[in-house]
């Protein structure tokens, strides 16, 4: 027996198992948190609140502008960036009790939906992007204890699953458990997460990579792993989250 027919078996023992489960076990859809069809992942009606973000954002990291003349948002403008470029998928309003449940109401199964319509709604910069690996971005050991999973990690295997990108999940280490960067000013953050990550390889020998994230806020997170990636050679780094909280 091949090892490409071992596979498709595999796949196809899968998919029966997860038609099974969806009988008894239905999976609720991330936005209205209703019971869903078996192979369904989101109700056609909430999909269709889900705006994606194609026009009036920063050219840099790709947080939305409300003034449409500008092409930089506040915290990219005139501001030095390690990463190269960022999109965020989706505006915030439909998504916010998505985005909350699924990351602290033990809900990791909204990741897959979230991640295959991140992937098809900015299925044209990962293809320009050309990268070699997606990395999600690392939380603490111990903040993985208490919520159960990463997020990040989720999102990344989906979006790489659908985007035909290997994913890479322990490249990238945090080492350091840092409070809500949210809640401090840009000199307390970029202090807070010195020293906070670090590479598990001393060389990377990925030169396109692009980083994946549940939410953008102050991108500081981002910015601080790009530039140890390119410390270690990396010659492009990129982002995506599925949307775009407030600085």
């Amino acid at each position: 027996m091949t090892e490409t027919l071992i596979e498709i078996i595999g796949e196809a023992i899968g998919f029966v198992a997860d038609l099974v489960i969806d009988l008894v076990f239905p999976r609720r859809c991330p936005i209205c948190n209703e019971p869903l069809r078996p192979g369904k992942l989101i109700h056609p009606e909430c999909e269709k609140k889900m705006v994606p973000i194609t026009r009036n954002y920063c050219l840099k990291c790709g947080r939305p502008i409300k003034d449409g003349e500008k092409e930089y948002c506040t915290d990219c403008e005139g501001k030095e960036r390690y990463f190269d470029e960022g999109r965020v998928a989706f505006e915030y309003s439909a998504l916010s009790g998505a985005m909350y449940k699924f990351k602290y109401s033990h809900k990791p199964e909204y990741g897959e939906c979230l991640g295959m319509m991140t992937a098809e709604a900015l299925k044209k910069e990962l293809r320009l992007w050309d990268a070699d690996a997606i990395i999600p971005i690392p939380i603490h050991k111990n903040r993985k204890k208490t919520r159960g999973y990463n997020q990040a990690e989720i999102l990344a295997k989906s979006i790489g699953r659908h985007a035909h990108i290997p994913v890479k999940t322990n490249l990238v280490k945090r080492v350091a458990d840092t409070p809500r960067l949210k809640d401090l000013n840009p000199a307390e953050r970029q202090n807070c997460l010195k020293n906070s990550f670090k590479l598990t390889v001393d060389d990377v020998k990925l030169k396109k990579i692009i980083l994946v994230d549940d939410i953008y806020t102050t991108g500081s997170t981002i910015d601080t792993v790009a530039r140890l990636l390119k410390e270690y050679g990396v010659r492009s780094v990129y982002f995506v989250t599925i949307t775009a909280g407030n600085g």
